[in-house]
């Protein structure tokens, strides 16, 4: 792998991965997911979303350096849950590309970088949302676990209805889990769901990673600490040898929700 990580957070339609791509074509560079879902005050159409996530399943199938995570906004398309802003015209075409290209797509990235293991998600993987779900601690047996459970449960399925229920039940059980700062009433949330505030509420990252990346909750600026990245600003990041995290495109929205002092003393 290149030496420098490009880092993709929450997409949500917007194209500022293509300026990122193009800066540093043979980066190893990682989407964090949510690839949907355009926010009403940005002036993205569904359309052009899903056209754009189209072009980013194509580009990742095309470029071995390019890895694919999977968000709670890729996830409800398995549900037709409404999560905030869902894109109901082409909620049939969403799933179809998300079945059809499952081997993209993955729940973790691991990368060592200047001797330590870090762990990318689109949220923060909690070692109490493994405790609930009674799940593997291993990454890729976490990996394969859930999306065995994914193929399982297929929305448009011609099974009876009990054989697949379970299968829904299944997956919701497991990557559908929210904490109370998301409207679920788990202390912990998954790692498609969780929010970085609830390491301050006492949660705890996953014991085998020396540092985290992640996404999910908007920030007005990078969270960055000794421990982990929440980089849900509307830009991409590069993450050098070193280990040093900085922004290399703009942010496409100036005006964020205000979470960004949340671990300011």
């Amino acid at each position: 792998m290149a030496e420098e990580i490009i880092v993709i957070p929450d997409v949500h339609g917007r194209g500022f991965w293509k300026e990122a791509v193009a800066k540093y074509p043979n980066a190893d560079t990682i989407f964090l997911g949510d690839y949907l879902d355009p926010y009403p005050d940005e002036d993205i159409d569904d359309e052009d979303a899903f056209n754009n996530f189209l072009e980013i399943v194509e580009f990742a199938r095309n470029h071995s350096n390019v890895t694919l995570l999977f968000g709670n906004h890729d996830l409800q398309y398995w549900f037709l849950y409404d999560w905030g802003h869902r894109m109901k015209d082409w909620e049939d075409d969403i799933f179809e590309v998300f079945r059809n290209n499952m081997d993209l797509f993955h729940m973790f990235a691991v990368r060592y970088i200047n001797g330590k293991r870090w762990l990318f998600s689109h949220a923060p993987l909690f070692e109490e949302w493994i405790d609930y779900t009674k799940l593997p601690h291993g990454l890729d047996q976490i990996n394969d676990k859930v999306w065995e459970m994914l193929k399982e449960y297929n929305r448009n399925s011609t099974e009876s209805w009990q054989t697949n229920r379970a299968a829904h039940d299944r997956v919701w059980k497991t990557l559908g889990r929210a904490s109370k700062l998301r409207g679920g009433i788990d202390d912990c949330g998954s790692p498609v769901w969780a929010d970085v505030r609830e390491i301050a509420h006492g949660c705890n990252l996953y014991k085998d990673a020396d540092y985290y990346v992640f996404g999910h909750t908007q920030m007005n600026k990078p969270l960055i600490t000794d421990k982990f990245a929440c980089l849900d600003t509307h830009q991409a990041y590069i993450i050098n040898a070193l280990g040093e995290i900085k922004a290399i495109t703009s942010k496409t929205t100036p005006e964020l929700p205000n979470k960004d002092d949340l671990y300011h003393s």
